[in-house]
């Protein structure tokens, strides 16, 4: 077994000493790609806040906007109830006094109210539509962050197995037989 351990020639020695540093090599880059492996539950772990925060304030921005729903149908009904109490009271002054300027006035006040009713059920909309625009601009975000991680790691593993493979073509010529045969043994094993 020593014989076999030892070698023979100067080409032999520079050859087991250059296995043995394409061995190194290949650990180094075994350990870096676990490292790369890693990377994307690292990310995850570092915007899963962010991302919580978003569904967070999704789900309180709906909240508000049912409320606020709620609150303005509730409003409507009392200022409607106002209103039927106003008109009817101004259909009795009309009857006791002068019914066409009376009939004129809340028709005139008919129309105030319908026309404020109408400028406050526009700003809930408009209200309503911006939560919406920060949830999908959130969403956006998160999506963006995601494929530009993915994206950016996926070039530095193309980039280290270019390398790596150039370091092994550059030398490959140089190899007998035997070791040509045990390299790409470990290639098909892959």
């Amino acid at each position: 077994m020593d014989a076999a351990k030892s070698p023979r020639t100067t080409r032999d020695a520079l050859t087991l000493e250059m296995l043995g540093d394409i061995g190194r090599c290949d650990d180094k880059i075994t350990a870096l790609e676990k490292k790369i492996d890693a990377m994307p539950e690292a990310i995850e772990r570092a915007l899963s806040p962010s991302l919580g925060a978003l569904v967070k304030a999704s789900k309180e921005a709906q909240t508000t906007i049912g409320q606020l729903g709620t609150a303005e149908k509730v409003a409507f009904g009392n200022f409607a109830a106002a209103e039927k109490v106003a008109l009817r009271d101004a259909l009795k002054a009309a009857l006791r006094d002068e019914a066409g300027e009376a009939l004129a006035s809340a028709a005139r006040e008919l129309a105030t109210s319908a026309r404020i009713h109408q400028d406050a059920a526009k700003g809930e909309k408009v209200q309503r539509w911006q939560w919406i625009a920060v949830a999908f601009a959130g969403s956006l975000l998160a999506g963006a962050l995601g494929f530009y991680g993915s994206h950016l790691l996926y070039d530095k593993e193309q980039a280290k197995q270019a390398a790596f493979g150039r370091a092994v073509g550059t030398v490959w010529d140089s190899f007998d037989a035997k070791t040509k045969e045990r390299i790409q043994a470990a290639r098909e094993r892959q």
